[in-house]
């Protein structure tokens, strides 16, 4: 009998088991993880401590509960892999990480912030790609080539990955669609409201820059557009097509200035709406 059919044999009924030693590389693991996640992102978003020390510990928690469900089943890759990519999809939702990019590239030559956006961009792409390889496709083909040898265990892993890969899938989509948007808007309604009032105050300025690094409130640096002398609000948070959608207050009950193409309307003057 070959080693690799014995692992798969041995893998297909072994229990999780915790012994003092396994509990101390967790524990170990947990905050390692917490750690390096609260260092990049307190340096990216600058904001205060309270919000970065929640998130680093939940993704700390979510990695090992990861590890604790993927271990025992084999589909440890694709389970951790499952973990960094809702970070990688939520967290630049919650904190404005781009604030600081644009902030350093004031002065810059255009041509150097060409290269260098281009580099970053280069760089990202062929990691991403490196971080799918070795989170889904690898794993994946390797069960396939067990399954092929008829190895114990190899189908249901095969299943349990799928799975993991279609919720990869589904994460990645879920935040452009209505759903996401509504909810985004309701969780961070009063903060939006408290900028309202705050520009109802200085009516004359086109623009306004949110102070607060946390939560992330537009796109761009938290910068919020202001029209008709403070009638009309926009939050931008992402392109869509040729234009801008975001969320648009108008106060009075007064109509939304042209440029605005409301998509769905909420209450109390806010709408969700795009800008072309």
């Amino acid at each position: 009998m070959s080693a690799e059919r014995r692992y798969w044999e041995r893998d297909a009924t072994r229990p999780l088991e915790i012994d003092g030693l396994a509990l101390i590389l967790l524990v170990l693991a947990f905050v390692g993880v917490s750690a390096a996640c609260w260092w990049l992102l307190s340096q990216a978003s600058q904001a205060d401590l309270a919000p970065v020390l929640a998130a680093s510990i939940v993704i700390g928690s979510a990695t090992i509960s990861a590890w604790l469900y993927g271990y025992p089943r084999r589909v440890l890759g694709a389970s951790l892999a499952l973990v960094a990519l809702a970070a990688l999809v939520y967290l630049p939702r919650l904190f404005v990480v781009d604030g600081v990019l644009l902030r350093e590239s004031t002065g810059v030559p255009p041509s150097r912030l060409v290269t260098v956006i281009g580099l970053n961009v280069g760089g990202l792409g062929i990691a991403f790609l490196a971080f799918l390889v070795a989170g889904f496709a690898g794993p994946l083909w390797g069960t396939i080539v067990a399954l092929r040898q008829r190895l114990p265990g190899a189908s249901r892993t095969l299943t349990l990955q799928l799975k993991l890969i279609l919720s990869a899938i589904i994460l990645a989509a879920f935040p452009f669609t209505s759903f996401y948007q509504d909810l985004s808007f309701a969780l961070l309604r009063s903060n939006r409201e408290a900028v309202v009032h705050e520009i109802a105050a200085t009516p004359d300025i086109g623009h306004h820059i949110v102070q607060q690094h946390f939560p992330r409130l537009a796109c761009c640096g938290n910068v919020v557009f202001v029209r008709d002398a403070g009638t009309s609000v926009f939050f931008p948070m992402a392109e869509a097509g040729d234009g801008v959608w975001g969320y648009l207050h108008t106060r009075n009950g007064a109509p939304p200035h042209p440029a605005f193409q409301i998509i769905r309307t909420y209450d109390n003057g806010w709408s969700l709406a795009g800008q072309h």
